[in-house]
């Protein structure tokens, strides 16, 4: 694993030196509705970076709300928001030349989100 991050972060890849953050920046929030008791879906617009260049894309979206509990004290303390998200990209879109030796690696990728904050933290 440790050979495997260090060559995705090298200059043949994404440059992490060069281009060290890769964000994604919320522009637009529709279709936002409620799916269950603290629990909303919404299609996201934003701008996603990465490698030096930055695209729009779309990403469906859930959002979970749950309020302090003694479950979920043992994860971390306060009102927990959870986010999750997923979109697809194509690092040729981005200037990420994929080089690998005698292995195909795929053009297109899928982005996986889960972020949990408190409001205790």
């Amino acid at each position: 694993m440790d050979l495997r991050d260090e060559h995705i972060r090298s200059a043949d890849w994404l440059d992490a030196e060069q281009f060290p953050k890769i964000t994604f920046k919320i522009t637009d929030v529709k279709n936002l509705n409620e799916v269950k008791e603290n629990m909303l879906a919404a299609r996201v617009t934003g701008e996603f970076t990465c490698h030096g260049v930055t695209k729009e894309v779309y990403s469906d979206v859930t959002l979970t709300y749950l309020v302090e509990n003694e479950m979920t004290k043992m994860k971390m303390p306060g009102d927990l928001l959870g986010v999750r998200a997923k979109f697809n990209i194509k690092l040729s879109d981005f200037g990420v030349q994929h080089m690998a030796l005698g292995k195909k690696v795929a053009d297109d990728i899928e982005i996986k989100v889960n972020i949990v904050g408190s409001n205790k933290m």
